[in-house]
């Protein structure tokens, strides 16, 4: 298993080039996870030299937490580097940073985390962290040595990106990055900026939550014509592990076939190569032009006397298409339908018709994707 430096102050820390994302572990069909299949994965990935475990208050409602720590405890606790994080949603006061960060402490088993984010940071969070102080209340933490490094992940635009890590002197900052994602979010322009800072990188996604491993057929057949033995996995990862400033990839392996095909591609780890980068460059084209309703997500349309958020269901469509992802797809259409917000909600009324610039035949657009949410057996 490859690895790469972090350096942070005098301190050197020799992170796993894959590390093990603790928010997609097996589960049984009760809907807990699977302790005994995750302790395999987690333990196999230990063994074969794989040391950042990253996991999260809000990874499988807490149990996420529990179960890394329960795996964890027969390990030597020198043999990783675990991280965890700030939730957003549930730090509302200032004494919730202490009170969720001992607890988080309690539920992993262990006296410190090696690598400590605030979770999820975007527009709003950013001003609660500053309202409640969590940033000062978290170095009295690590002056403690109960954090050994601090940074945050981040959901949001680049502007915001700027702000946040102009905000502190972070030793790490934790992206979302992948290549089809490269204006998404803080996108590369983002990973550029924190590299000019000398900030060290850890990117999330990026195999776009096994997005990048259900491309249509006529983007994929580039890739395996390229290399009929590598996976469309091996091609995500290497296009991020290429980035000098990425330290550690994490990937949320759930069986042992993942973890084994991601093992390969970061042992004796191989950058893209010119002609690789070219192929990638024709994907993204390529999945680009797949998109099947021409929405650019501008919000005229809104809002939806029925409540359907448009935007989103067109969303859903064109990364169905791009992806052909039926896991994220059964989530979004469940996930939209506990909300009211899918596409079956439309009556047809035609307010939303007249203010898209686009001219989309809006009715007529939800209409198919309810009809293939039907089909496919999304929906009821």
């Amino acid at each position: 298993m490859d690895h790469r430096t972090i350096r942070i102050n005098t301190e050197q820390h020799n992170v796993s080039l894959l590390g093990f994302g603790a928010m997609r572990l097996p589960h049984l069909p009760s809907g807990d996870i699977d302790v005994a299949a995750s302790e395999q994965l987690i333990d196999s990935a230990l063994q074969r030299g794989v040391n950042y475990i990253d996991t999260a208050w809000t990874y499988d409602d807490g149990q996420s937490e529990r179960v890394v720590g329960e795996i964890l405890r027969k390990h030597d606790r020198n043999s990783f580097y675990l991280a965890d994080k700030l939730p957003k949603d549930d730090c509302r006061t200032r004494a919730d940073v202490t009170r969720i960060f001992n607890e988080q402490l309690r539920r992993c088993g262990v006296e410190y985390f090696d690598f400590y984010l605030i979770h999820q940071l975007n527009k709003e969070w950013f001003e609660r962290v500053k309202k409640l102080d969590v940033v000062p209340q978290l170095m009295e933490l690590q002056q403690q040595g109960k954090i050994k490094n601090l940074g945050f992940s981040f959901h949001d635009d680049y502007e915001t990106f700027v702000r946040c890590v102009d905000y502190h002197d972070w030793d790490f900052v934790q992206i979302q990055l992948n290549y089809m994602d490269i204006d998404h979010q803080q996108g590369l322009r983002g990973y550029d900026y924190v590299t000019a800072k000398g900030i060290p990188v850890i990117v999330m996604e990026p195999i776009k939550g096994g997005s990048l491993v259900h491309i249509n057929d006529d983007a994929a057949r580039l890739m395996t014509e390229r290399h009929p033995d590598r996976s469309l996995a091996s091609w995500a990862l290497r296009w991020v592990g290429s980035l000098d400033n990425v330290r550690v990839m994490l990937s949320g392996m759930s069986t042992i076939e993942q973890l084994e095909d991601n093992l390969a591609t970061c042992t004796n780890f191989k950058p893209l190569k010119d002609d690789e980068q070219r192929i990638i460059a024709q994907v993204r084209t390529r999945l680009r032009q797949s998109i099947r309703v021409a929405c650019t997500q501008c919000k005229y349309c809104m809002p939806c006397p029925q409540g359907v958020h448009i935007p989103i269901n067109f969303r859903e469509v064109n990364e169905f298409n791009m992806y052909h992802n039926r896991q994220h797809m059964a989530y979004a259409a469940r996930r939209l339908g506990e909300l009211g917000m899918r596409a079956d909600r439309c009556v047809e009324c035609m307010e939303c018709v007249a203010k898209c610039p686009q001219q989309i035949d809006i009715p007529g657009e939800l209409a198919t994707f309810t009809a293939f949410l039907t089909t496919e057996g999304f929906i009821k």
